[in-house]
């Protein structure tokens, strides 16, 4: 890894919030930071504490909140702003600009500090974090004479009757501004930006911090801790496209699972996950690989998202649909997540996207030998684990399958039989049912999937609305029949959905 000067007066850093377990993962993120830190000039206190964070205790396992240092070249546009705020600038952090330090924080500073800044502009509404926030920040100063640039956008109404509010989203860019957070002995400034993405055409709104060198680990642990406290949602790292944003799942409970998948997916994926030592002590490489194949809408992405939620896991994954994907972006995807260990590969559909069919359609530009090379690369890569999904496996290129070890776990996931079904259906009545109600559901949804399971209960739902009342049997049996009498007349074909992190998730 080479680290290298953005220009002679400001070190440029990226900083990015990330998990990973203890052992050696943790050893080698701290290596990573420090020699970051120590080319780029910053002092011994921040080598330490950039790469260090609050540890967590969740059951068995050691969670830590680390900070990434990547170093990158900024807009020039930006450097243009810091040269005009220059003066206001060093006497703002106390320091003079060449013993400052310039970091994009991926978080949105801008918005959580809005309230503060203009507290008299009743736009936007406030979120629980921008509030939380607000009671860190102590005070808020801006250059004289100078003032916030605006970008404003319509959200949705919000409330009911005479309490309907049409509030805006603000945006604010062009003018920094000085926070002094409590805890934190010198200030810090904020610069909002829009930077223009040369790679992909599009412009990105980002947060600079300014600080002086020695202040950016307490800056950066503040922010970790406070993350930590309010973390609702986790994100999908896209290599080539914007993150996904997901909210977690609280357990695998929630899954109706039949045994063998519960088996060779549930209880191997968190055994895997909890017995680093023993693959290290065996000489064991600690990777794994799942395929999962099915018809659509019978729980593949669901278990991927069970998988992606565990505390502690750095998700990420490709858009496939792009057409100017190619094999920089995998390697750069592989490349992230053995930087992330523990992390999670994620790629969904993967008989769409390397079919061995003659006229198969294919929107990216990856060739098969190169993603053969990363899955087998993965050997030495501790840590990484990859989840692949398949609606039809022999559609796949033989090659994928037929060498060991690419995946180590090949699961099926069948429609729910029988017994499925009736799990499903009492899991929704919460036990309440009667037998005979319930073996009807089950006889009229012989051939269902899981999705389809599931808008059943969501047209139950809806009958059970139209009355003000709870879902009751007799809601959920005449959703069943209603669906019934649609699959025989069009055929399940037609009514199955697509699902994915990109579309409704529909799986139970």
């Amino acid at each position: 890894m080479r680290w290298r000067r953005a220009v002679p007066s400001i070190p440029f850093l990226t900083v990015r919030r990330s998990a990973c377990f203890g052992g050696k993962s943790r050893a080698c993120r701290r290596r990573t930071a420090a020699d970051g830190c120590r080319v780029l000039g910053l002092p011994e206190e921040v080598r330490v504490r950039a790469a260090r964070s609050m540890s967590i205790s969740e059951g068995k396992e050691e969670i830590m909140n680390t900070v990434t240092i990547r170093h990158e070249q900024p807009d020039t546009r930006l450097f243009a702003l810091v040269a005009e705020y220059r003066e206001w600038l060093e006497t703002a952090l106390g320091c003079a600009i060449h013993e400052a330090v310039m970091a994009e924080v991926e978080l949105p500073l801008d918005r959580w500090v809005l309230g503060g800044l203009l507290p008299d502009v009743d736009l936007w509404q406030d979120t629980d974090a921008a509030a939380a926030f607000g009671g860190i920040v102590e005070r808020l100063e801006t250059p004289p004479g100078r003032f916030p640039i605006l970008r404003l956008s319509p959200e949705a109404p919000c409330g009911q009757g005479t309490d309907v509010r049409r509030p805006w989203k603000v945006r604010w860019s062009a003018a920094p501004v000085a926070l002094r957070l409590r805890g934190l002995q010198r200030p810090y400034v904020l610069l909002p930006v829009e930077l223009v993405d040369p790679n992909h055409e599009r412009r990105r709104r980002t947060n600079f911090v300014l600080s002086r060198r020695e202040d950016l680990g307490a800056f950066t642990g503040l922010l970790a801790e406070f993350v930590a406290s309010r973390r609702t949602r986790k994100e999908i790292f896209v290599v080539n496209g914007p993150d996904l944003s997901f909210t977690p799942c609280a357990g695998w409970d929630h899954l109706v699972l039949d045994e063998r998948v519960s088996r060779l997916v549930r209880d191997d994926f968190l055994r895997f996950l909890s017995n680093r030592a023993w693959f290290e002590a065996k000489g064991i490489p600690f990777r794994r690989g799942y395929l999962l194949y099915g018809p659509p809408g019978n729980g593949k992405t669901s278990v991927v998202r069970a998988m992606a939620s565990m505390p502690g896991l750095s998700p990420c994954s490709l858009a496939w649909s792009r057409p100017n994907t190619d094999d920089d972006d995998l390697w750069a995807l592989f490349r992230w997540a053995a930087d992330h260990a523990p992390s999670l590969v994620i790629m969904e559909d993967l008989d769409r996207h390397f079919s061995h069919a003659p006229h198969a359609e294919r929107l990216h530009r990856i060739s098969l030998a190169h993603l053969l090379n990363c899955l087998d690369g993965l050997r030495t890569s501790e840590g990484v684990i990859v989840v692949a999904t398949a609606n039809n496996p022999k559609a796949l290129d033989p090659a994928i399958l037929n060498r060991p070890g690419r995946f180590d776990r090949v699961v099926e996931f069948p429609s729910p039989g029988e017994a499925l079904r009736a799990e499903f259906f009492r899991k929704q009545l919460g036990g309440a049912g009667s037998a005979e109600g319930l073996r009807r559901m089950v006889r009229r949804s012989a051939g269902f999937s899981f999705a389809q399971l599931r808008e059943c209960y969501i047209t139950a739902a809806y009958l059970a609305f139209d009355h003000n009342r709870d879902v009751t049997e007799a809601d959920l049996i005449e959703a069943v029949e209603m669906f019934a009498g649609a699959v025989k007349r069009s055929g399940a074909e037609k009514l199955r959905k697509p699902v994915g992190f990109g579309e409704t998730d529909a799986a139970a």
